[in-house]
């Protein structure tokens, strides 16, 4: 990396020998720097593993026999934990992937740790393609003049870019006929014509579908690189407790006492999931049973929160 950068500063007379050398050093540390942090990250995220598994293998009633076998259920499942719709990755990092499918159970015993790595920098790197997909597909309206066949979902990735653009079109062709039909059903009825205003509420849905995909991806992606990694960290953890049974789950410390609160029985406990609809509204998903919100008797799942209020002041 650094091979090039030497004759770089001696073509500039306008720097002291001094300076550069600093310069080189600062570079040179601050990348240092850098890649040990990565690698710790890497490696924090290996030895809690190495801990989960101990763990489990003592306290499980049936520990897995980490195999071949083992490693393709962890791995088919921490792929569709990312892209379980298919609608990111193609077949073209998916042929990457596939060469860590029978060794993952080596990596769990301690013995290698590239797939989780691998697998996070495909995975930002197709969030962030799929933005600059929405954005353009997003841009002009869709053209409706031809019929189109859409099979949901889809069983198996794209086998390229191009393909991955056609399917995405159709997705978002369908979410807008779906949302006009509903907002046509919920006026006048169910009608096989289009109503008069169609370009018009084309337009505002296919805005309403940018910003609510780009949204999505936001959320994935995180406000920083760390938050990111760290969530996906998480989820991972939490693949390989599945891996021993589906209820069986992985908790941070933080998600840990986020869990203690919600089945509080105390006024300072809420005990209830948000998650935004089909429609972009934010609704109930999951009551807590137990929680003070599950024992009101006057909420329920699928509710949509029009406000909070916090102190007899309204916070949303």
């Amino acid at each position: 990396m650094f091979i090039g950068e030497p004759a770089r500063w001696q073509t500039s007379s306008m720097q002291p020998k001094k300076q550069k050398n600093k310069r080189m050093k600062i570079i040179f540390a601050t990348l240092l720097l850098v890649n040990s942090v990565y690698s710790y990250a890497q490696s924090n995220l290996r030895s809690k593993t190495i801990v989960l598994r101990r763990l489990l293998e003592q306290k499980h009633y049936q520990p897995v026999n980490w195999n071949d076998t083992a490693s393709q259920l962890l791995y088919t499942k921490w792929l569709e934990k990312l892209d379980d719709e298919k609608l990111f990755f193609t077949q073209k990092e998916i042929a990457v992937l596939d060469g860590f499918k029978n060794k993952l159970d080596e990596e769990i015993l301690g013995n290698g740790w590239l797939f989780f790595g691998q697998s996070t920098m495909l995975y930002k790197q197709r969030l962030l393609k799929t933005d600059s997909i929405i954005k353009v597909l997003t841009q002009k309206p869709f053209d409706f003049s031809k019929p189109d066949n859409l099979t949901w979902p889809f069983t198996s990735f794209a086998a390229n870019e191009a393909e991955l653009v056609q399917r995405w079109q159709k997705y978002l062709k369908w979410q807008v006929l779906n949302q006009i039909a509903k907002k046509q059903s919920d006026s006048n009825g169910v009608s096989s014509k289009l109503p008069t205003n169609f370009p018009q509420l084309e337009t505002a849905i296919r805005s309403s579908l940018r910003t609510k995909e780009s949204a999505y991806l936001k959320n994935i992606l995180g406000n920083t690189p760390n938050q990111f990694v760290a969530e996906l960290e998480e989820k991972y953890l939490n693949t390989i407790a599945w891996c021993y049974d589906p209820h069986t789950n992985y908790m941070s410390s933080k998600k840990k006492d986020a869990f203690d609160a919600a089945t509080s029985a105390t006024e300072f406990s809420s005990g209830l999931d948000l998650e935004e609809n089909d429609d972009g509204d934010i609704a109930i998903d999951y009551l807590q049973p137990g929680s003070s919100a599950w024992r009101s008797g006057q909420l329920h799942k699928g509710d949509v929160i029009q406000s909070v209020n916090v102190g007899g002041k309204k916070k949303i």
